[in-house]
């Protein structure tokens, strides 16, 4: 038993706002193959198109604010991406992998879109500012739509596609009375992976794009987070009960169809929002956001009633 207090001391437990994670590799039977970099405080992680390099979102314990910092997966080294005052939480590579695009929040504003050179060099350019809070999800390959997902424009959260050509105007992907969340645009751009929780849990669909239209659910009992493999045969999500799966698919213009589906393995992923896994170009290897956050050390305050 641990030894008795002093009847004028204070215990308690520190308050811990973050969490603390590693970036975990894993092979599909769910064997742990190794970490990049320390451990700190991660969302929205996000592979280069080459998988060379890895954006994540960084909590400064200073600020508690989050930054986007560049990782080069093979050396495990990380380097600071972005810079400003607010948060930048989110960010997607663009397809020939030159430039990232991030959202940006500054205090009391809504969350904005910007990009800038993959390598930090130059000034952040505005791509979207329109008032409404929005995180950036997905690319064509073509680089002429990017996906995103809008935040209270019409209900919780909605899907919509920017153009980068024309009058640049965005239009509604998935635009319901329902919350969606996590588009992904398919490798050969005909079709886009989502959740959403019209069936009163979150599933995972596919639908044409940018069209939005002749939607197919894939998951079975409930599903989130969905990432394409590369080649486009295969569809991963995340179930309820947090096994990472894949499904097999086989698609072509005009038709899609979905194939056995397989849970891979469990994840114990962190509790706060936003992607917690990428996976390989060739989908043997999945990095995930691993939360291995140790209860903080109970603290002991002595005489703690003539203090001031």
């Amino acid at each position: 038993m641990p030894p008795a207090l002093p009847g004028d001391s204070l215990l308690y437990l520190p308050r811990r706002d973050g969490g603390v994670h590693e970036l975990t590799w894993f092979d599909r039977a769910g064997g742990r193959l190794g970490v990049v970099g320390d451990r700190g405080d991660y969302s929205n992680l996000e592979f280069s198109p080459d998988g060379a390099q890895l954006a994540v979102a960084v909590l400064d314990p200073r600020t508690r604010t989050r930054d986007i910092w560049v990782f080069d997966v093979r050396r495990g080294v990380r380097q600071r991406f972005t810079f400003g005052a607010g948060e930048e939480r989110t960010a997607v590579w663009l397809p020939d992998g030159k430039r990232i695009l991030f959202n940006v929040r500054d205090t009391g504003t809504p969350i904005e879109l910007y990009q800038k050179a993959a390598d930090g060099s130059g000034r952040e350019e505005p791509v979207l500012v329109d008032g409404i809070s929005k995180d950036p999800l997905s690319w064509s390959p073509d680089g002429r739509f990017l996906l995103y997902r809008a935040s209270g424009v019409t209900t919780t959260n909605d899907l919509w596609v920017l153009p980068t050509f024309g009058d640049r105007k965005p239009f509604p992907f998935a635009l319901t009375p329902f919350d969606e969340q996590d588009g992904r645009i398919s490798p050969d751009g005909r079709w886009a992976a989502y959740s959403t929780d019209e069936s009163g849990q979150m599933e995972v669909y596919v639908a044409r794009f940018p069209s939005g239209g002749g939607k197919t659910r894939i998951s079975a009992a409930g599903g989130t987070h969905p990432r394409w493999r590369r080649d486009g045969r295969e569809l991963f999500y995340v179930s309820l009960d947090n096994k990472v799966t894949a499904v097999d698919i086989k698609s072509a213009a005009e038709d899609f169809r979905v194939g056995d589906a397989r849970a891979l393995f469990t994840i114990r992923p962190p509790a706060q929002p936003g992607y917690l896994y990428d996976v390989t170009p060739d989908g043997q290897r999945f990095l995930v956001i691993a939360d291995v956050g140790a209860m903080p050390a109970l603290t002991v305050v002595t005489n703690w009633k003539s203090q001031k």
